[in-house]
């Protein structure tokens, strides 16, 4: 008897020791394992997230002396975000596979810019943007890249929102130091996209997408005056109206001496019309050049797609509610009707484009033509004045069908010849200081036209926070289409410089979000209706602020106290309204750190006591049994 109390007493000190062990090992497996593995990890995602593209291995290849990455990690991140704390570590995890690659020859170095601390000026003076914290603290996640030979690049904040773009933004900063020559590029335009470094009105600050850009180029603005193009590596023109005359002159010249061009014409801009009502509208006059290098363009029309159209909200008539439509014009061209196979365009999802003109194809001697994005064969056309001046109930009933493909953007290369019969300047004496006139070409030339410049507003390709038609950087942009990714690989393909040409996006839908990432979206759409009305408020007051700055500019309103005041005014509500933006984004991060603290709570705590509750309940029942079973065969 005292032999089978002593076996029963083994057998509960053995389960009791079996379950504290197995207690200790599940608290040890969760606050141990993402440091045990963070350096390793299988890449079992469908679309190859946690692998390196051909074109990253390229760059790594080319990396032949030291590179130092400097990455920039405030300490309290991990505290008040914990949504980028755990998206730092996605970063450092990828920046290692990099420095793998490289044998070494990549350096990571992790510093925490305390506030007032050396490195927190250091992080400031080399261009990191400050993450909004709690208090007057500031909050950092950048990185610095940079060799012994001085040069550097800089990516200013390391937002979640970019973790599709992540992988291009790294290799885009090796590839800079790696090839640091700044190819320059020259942007025309009958609107002011970039700032001639002379005007002070709002309006004359750089467009978003010319400072992303400016990332890897040196833009030189072209005064479309000009009778001669400058020496520029690829030129960029944008024309929303018509253009001087000499100016086509000074384009087809460039042509012809083997330039590289990138042509958007738009017959209704309606980015124009919503930044630069005061400007002439003009239909644009480059049909004859654009006919010339085998693209003839839909004169003075704009296109629409019954298969892709996007939704806008307006009423169908003046009994009817507002409320989302399709609208023709605007166009979300899809995968299906994107060039898979030319490098400008694999990989891309879908691009927007609003009131588009069209083109049709026809290879020329001595040139090709290839279609990089188009309409599926259920295009329409209207009259590109009804598209900029009519209602768009209007738009609608008065497309005509065209049953057929038309391409919104293309790529001709090749040899061409003039458009002009003979040279405007031969009886001039300005004729004497520029190069002399060709008929035919001299060396091959590239050029990409897209019938759109609403392609490159801001507000049809990204998200974010506080977009702005005049962001200084990408860290509060989230890409939702590739019409930036088109505009920058089409210039690194014209420039000759492959920088990170060809890494796609990994990914652009929330499809493997993150618990995180999930509560943030819930917390975020709890508070959606007074989010929104604070950014339609915010929206309303910056186009106010907007129209008085550009009557400054052009001279129509003088700056009168009153009008002064009034600036001053919209300022202190836009001020208000970022603020109670940013409150409700900090409310809903605070509820997120609460939601992570009881899951955090259950998985250290309460599920080990549920297997302890569980392995418990079959040691009583299996005792139980056995008990049983004894008394069974005693009685027996």
């Amino acid at each position: 008897m005292q032999k089978s109390t002593t076996q029963k007493l083994q057998k509960s000190l053995i389960i009791c020791l079996f379950s504290l062990l197995l207690l200790a090992s599940f608290i040890l497996i969760n606050t141990t394992s993402g440091a045990l593995f963070s350096g390793r990890r299988l890449d079992l995602t469908s679309d190859r997230l946690n692998t390196l593209s051909s074109r990253t291995e390229e760059i790594i290849a080319g990396i032949t002396h030291p590179v130092h990455v400097k990455i920039y990690l405030s300490s309290q991140i991990s505290r008040q975000n914990p949504v980028l704390a755990q998206y730092a570590q996605n970063v450092i995890r990828l920046l290692n596979r990099y420095r793998d690659k490289s044998g070494h020859l990549i350096n990571l170095e992790i510093l925490d810019p305390e506030p007032y601390s050396g490195i927190e000026t250091e992080a400031r003076d080399a261009g990191l943007q400050a993450l909004p914290a709690d208090g007057n603290e500031k909050l950092y996640f950048g990185a610095v890249f940079s060799d012994d030979k001085g040069r550097s690049y800089t990516i200013a904040q390391f937002t979640p929102e970019r973790f599709s773009y992540l992988e291009n933004d790294l290799s885009r900063a090796f590839s800079h130091i790696t090839m640091p020559e700044r190819k320059i590029i020259g942007i025309a335009s009958d609107m002011p996209l970039a700032d001639p470094g002379f005007m002070r009105a709002e309006k004359a600050k750089n467009w978003t997408f010319i400072n992303l850009l400016a990332k890897d180029y040196k833009i030189v603005p072209i005064s479309t005056s000009s009778a001669e193009i400058p020496n520029v590596d690829v030129l960029m023109v944008v024309a929303t109206g018509k253009l001087p005359s000499l100016f086509i002159y000074a384009v087809d010249q460039y042509i012809l001496r083997g330039g590289r061009l990138m042509l958007l014409v738009d017959p209704a801009s309606e980015i124009k019309r919503r930044l630069y009502p005061g400007i002439p509208d003009e239909d644009p006059n480059f049909d004859a050049l654009l006919d010339n290098i085998g693209l003839h363009y839909l004169s003075a029309q704009v296109i629409g797609d019954r298969e892709q159209a996007a939704e806008a909200y307006f009423a169908v008539s003046e009994s009817a509610d507002a409320q989302n439509h399709s609208y023709y014009p605007w166009i979300k061209i899809n995968a299906r009707h994107i060039n898979r196979q030319s490098p400008l365009t694999a990989g891309f999802d879908n691009v927007f484009v609003k009131s588009a003109g069209a083109f049709s194809l026809k290879n020329g001697d001595g040139h090709t033509v290839e279609s990089l994005l188009s309409t599926s064969e259920n295009a329409l056309a209207t009259a590109a004045n009804l598209a900029k001046f009519g209602d768009k109930a209007d738009v609608l009933r008065y497309m005509d069908e065209k049953g057929q493909a038309y391409s919104v953007a293309a790529l001709s290369e090749g040899e061409y010849h003039t458009i002009f019969a003979r040279n405007p300047l031969e009886n001039s004496a300005y004729a004497q200081q520029i190069l002399p006139f060709l008929t035919t070409s001299i060396a091959p030339a590239q050029i990409i036209a897209i019938a759109d410049s609403d392609i490159l507003d801001t507000r049809n390709w990204a998200d974010g926070e506080n977009i702005s038609d005049f962001a200084k950087d990408d860290y509060n942009l989230r890409p939702t289409a590739n019409n930036f990714d088109f505009i920058q690989r089409g210039i690194d393909f014209l420039s000759g410089n492959p920088g990170a040409l060809n890494i796609s996006a990994k990914k652009y839908t929330g499809s493997r979000q993150t618990i995180a990432e999930i509560f943030h979206q819930q917390e975020m759409d709890k508070r959606k209706e007074d989010y929104n009305k604070i950014s339609s408020r915010l929206e309303e007051n910056q186009r106010k602020l907007d129209t008085i700055n550009i009557m400054l500019e052009s001279n129509s309103a003088f700056g009168t106290a009153k009008t002064l005041g009034e600036i001053d005014a919209l300022k202190n509500e836009i001020l208000n309204e970022k603020n109670e933006l940013r409150k409700i984004e900090y409310q809903a991060k605070s509820e997120v750190t609460r939601r992570e603290q009881v899951i955090a709570l259950s998985n250290t705590l309460f599920i080990p006591l549920f297997i302890l509750l569980l392995v418990a309940t079959v040691h009583f029942r299996l005792s139980a049994r056995s008990r049983r079973q004894a008394r069974r065969i005693i009685n027996e």
